[in-house]
């Protein structure tokens, strides 16, 4: 089975999206595939308006349509921004970093895998959100009403 992968004018079903913190026209879209693509609003000089298709360039990791998207709030002595975390109805959530690190092999023809997942879920995943003055915590809802609390600095296995 092979991947999905799109040309800028493809087109991909969006079922969320986010802006970085301090940032205007560059975005994360969240698709019905199940993958991220960060996206720009305008032309540039190193990058054209729309989706960044390459392969390589999108985020792969969940196996339903992503229902929520989230940036890490800039805010504290150490930047976070390049984290994010999506929900998706395959009952997980996933923390990706926009930037992966020199090493290429963050980055492969089959895209961009997440940093980790969280799957602890007994129903889809609604949404996600960071709390808004921990760097190390984030909520997640799920269809069964059930609110899982996650701190990075004490578990990522088991919600507290």
């Amino acid at each position: 089975m092979t991947a999905p992968s799109h040309s800028k004018t493809d087109e991909v079903s969006i079922t969320c999206l986010d802006f970085p913190d301090s940032e205007t026209a560059t975005f994360w879209i969240g698709t019905e595939e199940g993958s991220v693509y960060g996206a720009n609003r305008y032309d540039r000089a190193s990058s054209k308006a729309g989706l960044n298709a390459a392969p390589e360039e999108v985020f792969r990791g969940h196996a339903g349509p992503v229902t929520g998207i989230q940036f890490h709030p800039s805010s504290g002595s150490i930047d976070f921004s390049d984290l994010f975390l999506t929900s998706s109805v395959d009952w997980t959530v996933k923390l990706w970093r926009t930037k992966p690190g020199a090493s290429k092999s963050e980055k492969n023809f089959a895209g961009i895998p997440p940093v980790a997942s969280f799957e602890e879920a007994d129903d889809y995943v609604f949404d996600v959100k960071w709390h808004p003055n921990h760097p190390a915590m984030f909520g997640s809802v799920d269809g069964s009403g059930k609110f899982d609390l996650w701190n990075l600095n004490q578990d990522v296995e088991v919600s507290r």
